[in-house]
């Protein structure tokens, strides 16, 4: 017996060919959502169409309609940018609240379309209290300081 080091470990006998075992596409049924939140709620909100990049293009595009649908522009509201580190779940907002908070609601939920995800989505995010999502925000400053101390190891949600 000779070891087979195809995709999937498998025994086969000398002299014969491994059976290929191709892997269904394991993101064929997911949908990339970009989304912009503040301690207020939701500001913009996207379900990108399929096999989009993200991009300089894309973000662009998403400031400029989120600019659009806002009253005031990020320059009126004299707020202070802060630098952002390099991507760390643990510190991005988004990924450690919002996200893992919609993943614990869409748990075991199958949708046969994007159309029947998207009303889901903003009854779940237009149904949070202004609190969840300023609760969101006001746990950036002890994450990054949790980090800092632990020389960026890994939180645990």
């Amino acid at each position: 017996m000779v070891l087979s080091h195809n995709q999937k470990r498998q025994w086969v006998k000398v002299g014969e060919t491994a059976k290929i075992d191709v892997k269904p596409e394991i993101h064929e049924n997911k949908v990339m959502l970009s989304i912009w939140w503040d301690r207020q709620g939701i500001i913009y909100c996207q379900l990108l169409p399929d096999t989009t990049t993200i991009n300089a293009d894309v973000y662009c595009s998403q400031i400029e309609n989120m600019i659009n649908q806002q009253e005031n522009t990020i320059c009126e509201l004299d707020v202070e940018v802060l630098p952002h580190p390099p991507h760390c779940p643990a510190l991005a907002a988004t990924d450690y609240h919002l996200l893992h908070s919609l993943q614990d609601h869409l748990h075991g939920k199958m949708f046969d379309d994007r159309k029947h995800l998207e009303p889901y989505l903003d009854d779940f995010f237009n149904g949070q209290p202004a609190e969840f999502y300023a609760r969101g925000i006001k746990q950036l400053p002890t994450r990054w300081q949790y980090v800092v101390d632990r020389d960026c190891e890994h939180i645990d949600y």
